[in-house]
């Protein structure tokens, strides 16, 4: 299953997913990423933990 959804970064903070469940202090999950460095392909992923927070 897929789902769209908002990223957000202000400033020198990392990369966040939207949660969208508060609109006043919006909460995110941290965007991780994998490298590979010999093609320089990269792939962006969220950890386990934070993607209940998305469900």
């Amino acid at each position: 299953m897929e789902k769209e959804y908002k990223t957000m970064s202000f400033g020198t903070t990392s990369l966040k997913i939207d949660t969208g469940k508060n609109q006043f202090f919006p909460q995110g999950v941290n965007v991780k990423a994998h490298v590979d460095m010999d093609t320089g392909e990269v792939k962006l992923f969220i950890d386990s933990e934070d993607l209940k927070k998305l469900k």
